[in-house]
């Protein structure tokens, strides 16, 4: 079992098939699914699991995206989580501990 930054289980990391991943850019037509920009040998796509959920290989879970905007989502992802764990911590029992805002 691996434990990330804020103490959640990681769950294994699965790469895409090649298969998928060439579906994937011409179902999206070589474009971020975010931004729209197109993938060129010096912008290349970051393959990014939808759900955030590293085992789920299936086509539907995958997007790929510019390095910019799979960053963006990724600091988002992350937020959450320590957002949810600062949660679960500042509560004791069912009974909030102190004040804290959830961003």
């Amino acid at each position: 079992m691996t434990i990330d930054f804020f103490g959640a289980e990681k769950k294994p990391r699965k790469s895409f098939s090649s298969n998928v991943k060439e579906e994937v850019l011409l179902a999206q037509k070589s474009k971020c699914k975010k931004c729209g920009i197109k993938f060129s040998p010096t912008i290349r796509p970051h393959y990014d699991h939808k759900n955030g959920n590293r085992s789920d290989n299936r086509k539907i879970n995958l997007q790929a995206l510019c390095a910019n905007c799979h960053d963006r989502k990724s600091r988002k992802e992350t937020t959450v989580r320590a957002s949810k764990k600062t949660v679960k911590e500042k509560t004791k029992n069912g009974v909030q501990i102190g004040k804290f805002f959830r961003f």
